[in-house]
């Protein structure tokens, strides 16, 4: 009996370190938690620097968590660090390639780069997730990649379907009226640039588009009207600036 009984002890030993690491990392990936959920309130608070700081803390304790290089791929992608945003995405990515939210982050990173093939490469996969809950935002991001590549067709076809699945989503309209334009058609685009200023009132973009084409069809009164309502609201903003400059013609 006796050699079962020494056995025992190793046996016995084995499991008593083995629980004491296991505990120990348990340790450390409840702490990695803690550091993380700090990072996220200050995300939300809009402190991102706070939020890169907590989640250097909770990466020396867990680097592979997941959702953590999703949140800092997104801090990153706001800082336009694309080259940062990437290494985070492309990790979480690799650690679970059905991540949802860090591919449409991967891809906005993409669009941000105007890399537009690389954004409709790594978007795509999204549109065939029946589970994935805003389609609607990868449509619209894969129609504008393909206007930017000057495929009209996979535009419209793109942006409709967002528009499908959330006809509320004043940004595809406004994205549609755009291509409707390039298209040359001016009617289709007033429509698409008028909804979305109707479901949207303080969306600066499509009263600058109106003016634009009010201008064009000699409706000058009216396009004046749209260049303000647009330099009033987008104040020192991209269009403000615009509808700024195009009113210094009616002076």
């Amino acid at each position: 009996m006796r050699p079962a009984t020494l056995l025992l002890f190793p046996l016995v030993a084995l499991f008593l370190f083995g629980c004491t690491g296991d505990s120990k990392q348990a340790k450390r990936d409840k702490d990695a938690e803690f550091y993380y959920s700090l990072s996220v309130n200050n995300f939300y608070a809009q402190n991102s620097q706070a939020a890169l700081k907590e989640l250097d803390s909770c990466f020396r304790l867990n680097p592979d968590h997941l959702k953590a290089h999703n949140l800092a791929g997104l801090i990153y992608l706001g800082r336009k660090q694309f080259t940062d945003a990437l290494t985070h995405l492309e990790k979480a990515l690799s650690l679970d390639p059905e991540y949802h939210e860090a591919r449409a982050n991967l891809g906005a990173v993409y669009m941000a780069m105007n890399d537009w093939n690389r954004a409709i490469a790594i978007l795509s996969p999204l549109l065939h997730e029946r589970l994935y809950p805003t389609p609607y935002l990868v449509e619209n991001n894969i129609g504008w990649a393909y206007f930017k590549l000057g495929n009209m067709l996979q535009a419209e076809q793109h942006l409709k379907r967002a528009l499908f699945v959330n006809n509320k989503f004043c940004l595809a309209y406004s994205n549609l009226g755009v291509v409707h334009k390039k298209l040359g058609r001016t009617e289709d685009a007033l429509l698409d640039f008028n909804e979305a200023i109707k479901r949207c009132p303080d969306f600066v973009e499509p009263y600058y588009r109106v003016g634009i084409i009010l201008q064009g069809k000699g409706e000058f009164k009216e396009a004046e009207k749209r260049f303000k309502q647009c330099e009033r609201m987008g104040g020192e903003n991209f269009y403000g600036r615009r509808c700024s400059r195009k009113l210094q013609a009616y002076k």
